[in-house]
């Protein structure tokens, strides 16, 4: 009997043992897969003023909100190191003096950044081939907006020093050539994400100059490829939903509601409007081919406003006075609206309002009928609408 208790005692003192081992196994092994998925970006830059840098998480580059996750000192020789578990997505690395370097970060990835701090656009980062990717559109980017809009807007500012009025043809014919350079360029990045860039993480920061109508369809598959490829993440879910909110402002579709203040801080809807057809007008007292166009709304509204013509103006500014005065200039007499939060605005994100200016053309239910309407385009769909209207 003595035996038997001894054996069973034996056989428990066995067993508690092995779940100790068994515990310290799970814990060892954790550490290590624990250390083997965390990420580092580590960095030596020459000119970099001291302080820290603090890494933030692009929440919804979009909306443009973002917030810290990380903070480290630099020492004498501009080094710095951060190690910490990140979730995909995409980062920016704020230098002292306020300079940013984006990084598409995936699991586990080791990053290095050397370079000049004073020259970041030559700075070279190695491991991580999504911030690779990012870094070669930008690269993209700038080139093609170079050459296809901001070489149009040099010669439109060299012709207004030289003295050219507004009604030059030189200048009209320009300022018509900056838009349509302008969807130009959209355009070229989307086949250049088509071509290079397939469902990488960096695939998200170009969505805030995503367009819908003809490029949704493409869209709306990348979306669901993105998905699949960077399941139940959060940077998946502001691609879905990006692309949700570009199919919801396509042709034929109503209108999101828009309550904003007026120059007396009255608010004033949207859906208060009584009218046959509204343009609601997205632009801003520094945005010179806005400003060029107040005097073709102008002409449309005086001559259409008695027979239902209306004109939301959605102004996207930082400060009051400057927005006043552009108001007052160019005798911008329709309804004028603005929370001062430029694209911050919360009604730019609900309809796809990436770059001024912009404009949707609706009916009195709300029905998007155009969109990004301009010059002699605007002025032709406009005519159409009212002799429709005045014949029926």
């Amino acid at each position: 009997m003595l035996q038997l208790v001894l054996a069973i005692r034996k056989k428990a003192h066995m067993k508690k043992k092995l779940r100790f081992v068994f515990v310290l196994l799970v814990l060892h092994f954790g550490c290590i897969l624990k250390t083997a998925a965390q990420n580092s970006i580590s960095g030596e830059l020459k000119n970099l003023p001291q302080g820290s840098v603090q890494l933030l998480l692009e929440e919804d580059i979009n909306r443009q909100k973002s917030r810290p996750v990380a903070q480290v000192p630099i020492d004498s020789k501009g080094f710095f190191k951060i190690e910490k578990l990140l979730s995909p997505n995409i980062y920016s690395l704020r230098l002292p003096d306020g300079k940013s370097i984006m990084l598409a970060i995936d699991k586990g990835q080791k990053i290095v950044i050397k370079g000049d701090a004073s020259n970041l656009e030559g700075v070279e980062v190695t491991g991580s081939e999504d911030t690779r990717k990012l870094m070669e559109y930008e690269r993209v980017r700038k080139e093609s907006l170079s050459r296809l809009v901001t070489s149009v807007r040099n010669q439109i500012r060299e012709l207004k020093e030289k003295g050219a009025p507004e009604n030059d043809f030189r200048l009209q014919e320009l300022a018509k050539m900056e838009i349509d350079n302008y969807n130009q360029h959209r355009d070229e990045l989307i086949e250049y994400i088509k071509r290079e860039m397939g469902t990488s993480l960096a695939v998200y920061p170009t969505s805030i100059r995503w367009e819908g109508e003809k490029n949704l369809p493409f869209l709306k598959q990348l979306a669901k490829r993105f998905e699949k490829a960077h399941p139940h993440t959060m940077i998946a879910a502001r691609v879905t939903e990006k692309v949700r909110i570009l199919n919801a402002n396509t042709i034929g579709q109503k209108v999101t509601g828009i309550t904003m203040p007026d120059k007396e801080g009255k608010l004033v809807s949207l859906s208060s409007i009584q009218a046959n057809y509204i343009l609601i007008d997205f632009w801003a007292s520094w945005c010179i081919p806005c400003r060029r166009e107040s005097g073709l709304l102008g002409e449309l509204y005086q001559q259409y406003k008695l027979a239902g013509f209306e004109i939301y103006g959605v102004g996207l500014e930082s400060g009051k006075d400057n927005w006043l005065k552009a108001i007052e200039r160019d005798k911008r007499t329709w309804i004028n609206v603005s929370t001062f939060q430029m694209f911050e605005t919360p009604v730019t994100f609900d309809y796809a309002v990436t770059s001024l200016p912009a404009n949707v053309l609706i009916d009195k239910t709300g029905k998007i009928l155009g969109k990004n309407l301009h010059g002699e385009e605007l002025k032709i769909v406009i005519d159409k609408l009212f002799n429709q209207s005045s014949s029926n």
